[in-house]
């Protein structure tokens, strides 16, 4: 009876060790999920931070992208109108095909009140408006970009009227003035010469 009692009292020593060892081993993996979790939720906590810090970036870039496509109209705009006698009106539409920006420049007039692509409208054809917009389209790149403020012309208003010649003329002058842009020119038409500060002859 004894010996069976004392086997007894192992076992059930035994017991209390492997129950006291499992508390133990509970305890730890407690403490170890609490501490996962914790992580986890902080981890959780910084990738919201970065989704706010990314949404963020993504807006000041829409806003800085809209800015220059504005500052682009604007002076494509005003020199359109110059030239043509408010003729024409120009904008440029901004769609995102595939997470990207694309822009199409657009066109109406007096006649037809309606914006269309510069490369459809009928009338923008043998006027000389496609050589107007594409230098002051070059003249926006060099502002936007804050690149070297001078722009070489290589008979850029040939397809011009020469009565729209002296208009560019005082319009070369005026950018020149408040886009701190120096122009240099190559031309036969004396008119557009006149303009100039200063004139080589080859």
């Amino acid at each position: 009876m004894t010996e069976r009692f004392n086997k007894l009292k192992e076992n059930s020593i035994r017991l209390e060790t492997l129950a006291n060892a499992n508390i133990e081993k509970r305890n730890e993996l407690i403490k170890e999920y609490k501490s996962l979790k914790k992580d986890i939720e902080s981890k959780e906590s910084e990738k919201d931070s970065l989704y706010q810090i990314l949404e963020i970036y993504k807006q000041v870039i829409i806003n800085l992208r809209q800015q220059t496509y504005v500052k682009i109209s604007s002076i494509v705009n005003h020199g359109v109108k110059t030239v043509f006698n408010d003729k024409y009106e120009f904008k440029i539409d901004v769609k995102e095909r595939g997470g990207k920006p694309t822009c199409q420049f657009l066109i109406k007039t007096k006649e037809l009140p309606v914006f269309v692509p510069i490369d459809k409208s009928q009338s923008s054809h043998g006027d000389g408006l496609m050589e107007i917009v594409a230098f002051l389209l070059q003249v926006t790149v060099h502002t936007v970009y804050n690149a070297p403020n001078v722009i070489f012309l290589d008979e850029s208003f040939r397809r011009l009227k020469s009565s729209r010649i002296p208009i560019v003329g005082r319009l070369l002058q005026e950018l020149s003035e408040t886009l701190n842009i120096q122009f240099i020119c190559t031309t036969h038409d004396e008119s557009l010469a006149s303009f100039a500060n200063n004139i080589i002859e080859l």
